[in-house]
């Protein structure tokens, strides 16, 4: 048998020292019987030897119970113990630089006078203040430390951990211009970071990253369908990608006979043959239908100069123009993608998938009614001048005095929460309205406005945004900032009830407080429960009312109703919801006999634990507050529910093709894959010139905060919403004593603090960059081929597991 250095270890030093002094003996046959050589002694350990053994004498060895290890020595013997890489091991974090020489960050975008009129080879790669700002060791600093005024220009390199690689980010927008150069991969050596990767994950090697979820999405999702008749149901893009024809793609979203069969369960979306390649993306020589918005939020998403995650893999959608996809089916899209999309190979799991979504709904509300703030009651307006603060200065900035609102329960709300509910990072712009956003345990939830001065936000007074149905919330997230909330910890409770004659009912139960018992008991519950009253009381109907309900069969709970009210043996039960008033506002409901007053007793209802599993981004401003501080803009949302907040506010984005908006780029044009002006397509010309614009509102903030978190969920693709949620809470947060400027948040309902539209009311001042702390968890998958010999089989479960 082959001999070999192995590595001895004993329990003890006094074992050690025996077995040493045998196995060297050539007279001493107690383990072998012969002198064994010691090829190190490692005399700084006093339980540890390599010695040269074969394989047999290991064997035999290995029975002796002082031995506590014997194996071959790991540096001695190399290829049975590979070095794992590197990134395997460390736990820091490796910085590169993204370009190889100092790029131009400008702090802000006030005038096309910011930029040159004509851009030199010094302007190349140049970008706003979005990516320099949020760099692991720039993120902690105060932003006047990066920039000593508003209108230096910053020259510096940027460094950075990760690029977005092997993780899906949709731009879920309007059209995105995908023919402009940021999108574009045949560029110039040093054009590009020095890591990028370019392409696209369909074949062909198209010179454009970037794919519509749509079109392209169903080739990626099951290459083998469209392969097997490659003459009828692919096609050649433009820039040389092989894709589906477009009616190959909507068919295959529309109907399970026009897929695999293993993709036939994952359900239908109709398409519009309206939806097109060319409306919602453009390309080379055509812009998208409308795209002004789009284009800018992708670049910033993952551009090649203006976004973090350039290495991702880039979709997009046009979800809400005149001729986008619809703001129902794209949840319904994305998920379907997500939850059908191939394994990666490289790690055995699915990539993450993101979508950025820099929109929302809002409307105007009346400029008469009544507001109510916490526990204060009604106050009338008659005019926006008299609202009370807390309303009158939303949306006066930047969203022509229009608020959010929470939505009643809708298929848009439906299929959004589907979608998170998937897996779906969901990242969202918090909107540009200037509106406080609270939590559930916020005492100003609850606030809202009504027509009536008896009103209460639930009761349906017939409210709408665009077409879907709101409460008349005032400090609630409105839609998507709250897209898949749900209650946290919903829990049942059952009551026994019985009578004492007709003075009380007498109960036994449980509730939120815990145990319930007596005579006409308070019970309190939290939005999301459900109370079953199990009723035995002969001659005593027993309903739920609202606090003002006597006897009689009026003032029912109306929103939500009670189940089977008025039973005298039975079972009563209500199930308070979203629309439910509750003690925030001072609100109470109670239990009554119909017939006998003095059997009642307070049903409580508190704010239940809303989780708001979407990423709230809050815009930053391009301007400094007194004192060189960085601030909010003053049209940003903020309030606790504000996740983070991110460059916004004069960041440079990349705009549609045109030859006079915005500002001149260096490299503003490119060539085919054949490095001319004939395309893969078969159609000849010039692309269009590629500029880039001022981008500003929440709507920056968004794609700036998705594609860097891309970054980070690139090593750790296990991570959910909440898992990012709980890396933001590593970040150092901003001083707002003396670098981030704030105010104290405002209690009151007409308080002056409510028009200081850069105070930050309760939300942390927290600006996303690529710090913080976290596991690097991402590993490849090692694989291993196993040879099965003929007439052998396998039964049985199979389990295998890696460290």
């Amino acid at each position: 048998m082959a001999s070999f250095h192995y590595h001895l270890g004993t329990h003890t030093k006094e074992q050690y020292d025996a077995l040493d002094v045998s196995l060297r003996d050539p007279d001493d046959p107690t383990y072998i019987n012969r002198a064994v050589e010691q090829t190190d002694d490692i005399l700084h350990s006093a339980t540890r030897g390599v010695f040269w053994l074969s394989e047999e004498e290991v064997a035999e060895l290995e029975k002796d119970p002082q031995i506590l290890f014997l194996h071959k020595d790991p540096d001695r013997n190399p290829d049975d113990y590979p070095r794992p890489p590197e990134d395997e091991l460390h736990c820091m974090i490796t910085e590169t630089y993204r370009y190889n020489e100092p790029v131009k960050h400008h702090p802000r975008y006030t005038s096309t006078a910011d930029f040159p009129t004509t851009p030199d080879a010094t302007d190349l790669r140049r970008c706003g203040y979005q990516l320099l700002r949020t760099t692991r060791e720039n993120g902690p600093k105060t932003k006047r430390e990066i920039w000593s005024s508003e209108s230096t220009v910053a020259t510096a390199n940027i460094k950075k951990y990760g690029t977005g690689k092997d993780v899906d980010i949709v731009c879920m927008d309007n059209g995105t211009w995908i023919g402009h150069i940021e999108f574009i991969n045949n560029r110039p050596v040093g054009e590009s970071p020095t890591d990028y990767i370019g392409g696209n994950v369909l074949p062909g090697g198209g010179i454009c990253d970037v794919l519509s979820l749509v079109h392209d999405g169903p080739y990626y999702i099951d290459p083998d369908w469209f392969n097997a008749a490659p003459g009828s149901r692919l096609e050649t893009r433009w820039d040389g990608t092989t894709v589906p024809t477009e009616s190959e793609a909507r068919a295959w979203w529309g109907s399970a006979s026009n897929r695999s069969a293993a993709f036939a369960s994952f359900g239908t979306v109709t398409i519009s043959s309206s939806y097109t390649r060319l409306r919602a993306h453009g390309d080379y020589a055509t812009n998208p239908y409308s795209g002004t918005h789009g284009s800018q939020c992708g670049s910033q998403i993952y551009g090649r100069t203006h976004g973090w995650a350039y290495n991702a893999n880039k979709w997009m959608i046009d979800g809400y123009s005149n001729l986008g996809l619809g703001l129902t089916l794209v949840w319904d899209v994305q998920k379907i993608f997500h939850q059908a999309k191939p394994v990666n190979p490289n790690y055995g799991t699915k990539d993450p998938t993101l979508s950025s979504n820099s929109w929302g709904y809002r409307s105007s509300i009346d400029s008469s009614g009544f507001g109510f703030h916490r526990t204060g009651g009604s106050i009338s307006y008659s005019t926006d001048g008299t609202k009370p603060r807390f309303m009158r200065y939303v949306g006066d900035v930047g969203d022509y005095s229009r608020m959010k609102s929470e939505f009643l329960p809708s298929s848009i709300v439906t299929s959004a929460k589907e979608m998170v509910d998937a897996g779906v990072i969901t990242v969202v712009a918090s909107g540009n309205g200037n509106q406080k956003q609270v939590a559930w345990d916020h005492p100003d939830y609850d606030n809202y406005w009504h027509s009536s001065a008896t009103g209460h936000f639930g009761d349906g007074i017939g409210e709408f945004q665009f077409g879907y149905q709101v409460m008349t919330t005032t400090n609630r997230p409105g839609f998507p900032q709250n897209a898949g909330a749900t209650f946290a910890d919903p829990q049942s409770y059952t009551i026994q009830v019985s009578n004492s004659g007709s003075s009380a009912y007498t109960m036994t139960g449980t509730d939120r407080l815990g145990s319930v018992s007596g005579s006409n008991p308070t019970i309190t519950i939290n939005r999301g429960d459900t109370v079953s009253f199990v009723v035995n009381a002969g001659g005593h109907p027993f309903y739920i009312k609202t606090s003002a309900g006597g006897t009689g069969t009026g003032d029912q709970v109306q929103f939500p109703t009670a189940v089977s009210q008025g039973a005298t043996s039975g079972t009563v039960s209500w199930s308070p919801n979203q629309r439910t008033p509750s003690t925030a506002t001072g609100a109470s409901f109670k239990y009554i006999c119909s017939i006998h007053s003095s059997m009642q007793g307070v049903i409580n209802v508190r704010s239940g634990n809303v989780t708001n599993p979407t990423i709230n981004v809050g815009a930053l401003d391009d301007e400094y507050a007194t004192g060189s501080k960085e601030r909010k803009v003053n049209y940003s949302d903020m309030g606790n529910m504000i996740d983070l907040f991110s460059p916004a506010d004069g960041s440079l984005a990349a705009y549609i093709g045109t030859t006079t908006s915005g500002v001149p780029r260096f490299d503003s044009t490119y060539v085919s894959k054949t490095g001319n002006t004939n395309w893969s397509d078969g159609s000849t010309g010039s692309p269009l010139n590629s500029r880039d614009v001022r981008f500003s509102g929440t709507s920056s903030a968004c794609p700036n905060a998705c594609g860097l978190i891309a970054t980070i969920v690139e090593f750790n693709r296990n991570w959910t919403v909440w898992d990012i949620k709980t890396w933001l809470g590593t970040l150092q947060n901003q001083d707002t004593t003396n670098d981030f400027y704030d105010i104290a948040e405002e209690t009151t309902a007409d308080g002056t603090g409510h028009a200081d539209l850069n105070g930050l009311q309760g939300a942390t001042a927290r600006v996303i960059y690529q710090g913080g702390t976290y596991s690097h968890t991402t590993k490849d998958t090692v694989v291993k081929d196993v040879s099965i010999g003929n007439g052998l089989s396998i039964s049985g479960s199979i389990n295998i597991t890696r460290d």
